[in-house]
Parts: structure tokens; sequence; C-alpha cells
């Protein structure tokens, strides 16, 4: 079934906030995109989806079994494409990644929560405080345990965001295995590190970049993020008259 095809339910919203582009889906049945609505205060700058084929795709054959749709979307100096493979409240393994192209001219770098928070089928989502550090060939990718209930039973997922070198374009999104099984760091950073262009992508300077990155051995690897602790002796506060 075709974006077109499919039934207008409820909206994904897209938010843009400052120099930065958060992108938000909301679940309707198969959770398909079917319109875009930016916040109130953008309500006069166009944000249009203008394909099904990203210039992108995963090449993982642990993907490629499930069912996948994918979508394209700019406005207002700004470039998304989407890929989603299997569905989030389905029982089985699913992995969606967005590639974001941030306006010309983007810098500073992007808040993690902020940034998944407007995920909108992550927000029913119940996180714990387990963070990760992945890495793949096109650069590190911080990641964070969550699960959500899927027809009855928890999933357990991972969210992330990339912190590639460049500020031309970035990778987020989710990944959940099957109902009750732990989510694998290694096999998120294996699947992002499997990402090929087809064709060229709306920002040459991105193009570049992630064309100079898969020219590299292949690379993936996570682990957990070693919380920082202050390690000096106890000194009780001195108290002065």
């Amino acid at each position: 079934m075709s974006m077109s095809d499919s039934p207008i339910g409820l909206t994904a919203a897209v938010s843009i906030v400052g120099t930065f582009v958060r992108y938000a889906f909301y679940t309707a049945g198969a959770f398909v995109i079917v319109a875009i609505v930016i916040v109130p205060f953008l309500r006069s700058d166009p944000v249009t989806r203008v394909d099904d084929k990203p210039a992108f795709r995963l090449a993982s054959a642990e993907l490629a079994r499930l069912p996948m749709i994918a979508s394209v979307i700019t406005g207002r100096g700004s470039h998304v494409e989407m890929r989603q493979y299997g569905r989030l409240h389905d029982r089985d393994k699913d992995f969606t990644v967005l590639m974001v192209l941030p306006p010309k001219g983007t810098t500073g770098a992007r808040d993690f929560a902020a940034e998944i928070g407007d995920l909108g089928p992550l927000r029913a989502g119940i996180y714990s405080n387990a963070f990760y550090d992945l890495q793949t060939r096109f650069g590190p990718v911080r990641a964070r345990e969550f699960r959500v209930n899927a027809d009855g039973r928890h999933k357990l997922c991972l969210a992330y965001l990339s912190r590639f070198e460049t500020t031309s374009v970035y990778l987020k999104g989710w990944t959940c295995e099957a109902s009750g099984v732990n989510p694998g760091v290694y096999d998120l950073a294996c699947n992002l590190d499997s990402l090929v262009l087809d064709q060229p992508l709306a920002s040459g300077e991105a193009d570049a970049f992630l064309r100079q990155k898969m020219r590299l051995q292949r690379q993936c690897s996570g682990e957990p993020v070693t919380q920082t602790t202050d390690t000096r002796p106890y000194r009780p506060p001195v108290r002065r008259f």
C-alpha cells in the first residue's frame, strides 16, 4: 500500500525548534505517515512529503525479512528520510531509522532527550537509566534502553542518536526485539553500519561525508556508558563562626 492509499487518521507532527530539526511520528494503525503538521508558530512554513524512496538503505539481511515503509520529507531548509522495518507495536523485531539533513549552517550539539522525545511513538515508553556508546564506521552513536507495551506484552527497545563529526547529517530512531527479548547494542551498531547510499543526497556535504565513511572497514561495537563518581575521600564541612 502506498503512502497516498493509506487511510487518513492521526497526523505525524514535525517540530523544528531553533536551529535543530526534530520530527515526531504518531502511531495510527499500521503506523503509516499520512500527513504533516508544523507546530502552530511555524504553520506558515510549508513542509512537504516528496517521495517514498530515500537515497539510503540498510544493507542488513536481518532487516530484509521485515515489511518496510519509507518516506522523504522536506521543509524550511530541512530534509528528512525515513525507513521503518517492521512495526513498533507488533511482537516481532522492528527497526526505524531517520536520516536528518538540517538546514545549511546548523551548528552545535543535539540534545538526546529532546531529539528522542519528539519521536511520537516513543513518548509512551518507559525509559531506564541504561545508556550505551556504540561505534560504527560513520561515527559514534548514543543509545538508551526503554520498553513499550506491545499488545499486552513488554517489548524491550533501544532509542538512539548519532554523534557524527559532521553537522550536515545525523541519524536517530529506535529498535526493538521480539517481545521479551533484550535488545542488542551490537546488532544496533551493525545495522547502522550497514547503511549505503543508492543515489546522491540532497546535501552535497552530507553525501560526501557518508560516502567517504562507506569506504572504511566495517565497524560495529557497543558498551555501557560508564557513570562517573567522586572518588575523593569524604571531608566533613568545616563550621565557621
